[in-house]
């Protein structure tokens, strides 16, 4: 006997797929908790998750891409993370423990910004958490050379010389607010970054 489904029914049967692996893994994973290499203090990822629940109620982290296993390229990274809706990134650099979240998926295929203003990053050492510095919105830039890069504070992928993208997940730029009129300007080494897919 050969049984046809529908693409309706598959589609439905997947994403019962995904909800029951999205619950595994939160249960495997500490009611929802981290599961990073980057962040190893349970503090620090117990703060993080914390911040994100102002955003998203319970939210569920899923690895889906670390810089030292699928590649230090902007097309590793969009190859496992476009499409994925919200995402939070960390990156371990020579300035300590910088990051991300944004509801807005990553789209290489896109030319413009996408204005997310619920985004925001965070510098873990100091525990400080602002919101992207806004030049037209809240932008998280797109395309394919672009890395995980959030506003004009946290720009991965980009060089420091040039303010170009690099194609390189392995340099980026960070900028600190030092008053309204001034922003001092880091150039950004990563060792590791790891992005997780959150629902």
């Amino acid at each position: 006997m050969i049984l046809f489904l529908n693409e309706e029914i598959l589609i439905a049967k997947a994403e019962d797929i995904e909800k029951w692996h999205f619950k595994l893994l939160k249960d495997a994973t500490e009611n929802g908790m981290l599961d990073s290499k980057v962040i190893s203090i349970e503090e620090d990822k117990t703060w993080l998750k914390s911040k994100i629940e102002m955003i998203r109620s319970q939210p569920c982290f899923k690895l889906i891409y670390r810089a030292s296993e699928d590649g230090f390229t902007t097309e590793a990274f969009h190859k496992r993370c476009d499409n994925r809706g919200a995402t939070l990134m960390v990156a371990n650099t020579n300035l300590g423990i910088l990051g991300g979240f944004t509801i807005q998926p990553w789209d290489s295929s896109l030319t413009v910004a996408e204005v997310d203003p619920k985004s925001l990053i965070f510098e873990l050492k100091t525990r400080k958490l602002t919101l992207p510095a806004k030049s037209m919105g809240t932008e998280i830039p797109t395309g394919a050379l672009a890395g995980p890069t959030f506003g004009i504070n946290l720009q991965i992928g980009v060089n420091y010389h040039t303010g170009k993208a690099s194609g390189t997940i392995a340099e980026g730029i960070w900028r600190v607010l030092q008053n309204s009129l001034h922003y001092n300007v880091y150039p950004i080494a990563i060792v590791d970054l790891e992005v997780f897919q959150v629902v």
